[in-house]
């Protein structure tokens, strides 16, 4: 018995290190209290968050880093930006997370360019579609691929 609790209370410490660990992952920085900062390391985790909780982070400024692609809805006649990452962790492996960036006055880059997009998540009412979360920008910057 004894051999059997160990490893399990062992791992069940992990687990707990762990989840406390992706919590202060989006925590603000120092400076800009104002500002939730997505972190690459824990980009789904914290993605994950939002959606499940959007009402606490409606209105909130949010920061992070993706990869920018523009695409023009026939069904709606808008152009619509997004910026995000593929998932990487066990319940969204390949799958794109981020939100679509209304980009305000802030010129677009190429497809595939990856950025730095700060500003204040919203809902926007698509025509013929519903309700989606979105970022309103007030800034975005290009970076360089984290691949390279």
């Amino acid at each position: 018995m004894k051999k059997i609790l160990f490893p399990a209370l062992a791992l069940l410490l992990l687990v707990l290190v762990g989840c406390s660990g992706q919590e202060e992952a989006g925590s603000e920085e120092a400076g800009s209290a104002d500002v939730y900062i997505i972190t690459d390391r824990f980009f789904s985790q914290q993605i994950m968050g939002i959606l499940q909780d959007s009402d606490s982070f409606v209105g909130r400024t949010i920061q992070y880093r993706g990869m920018f692609v523009s695409q023009f809805w026939d069904a709606t006649g808008e152009t619509f930006h997004y910026v995000g990452q593929l998932g990487d962790d066990c319940c969204t492996p390949g799958e794109s997370l981020g939100f679509e960036v209304y980009l305000n006055n802030i010129p677009p880059v190429d497809n595939e360019t990856w950025v730095e997009v700060t500003g204040v998540l919203e809902w926007y009412d698509v025509v013929g579609f519903g309700p989606i979360l979105r970022l309103s920008a007030t800034y975005m910057e290009v970076v360089e691929d984290p691949a390279l």
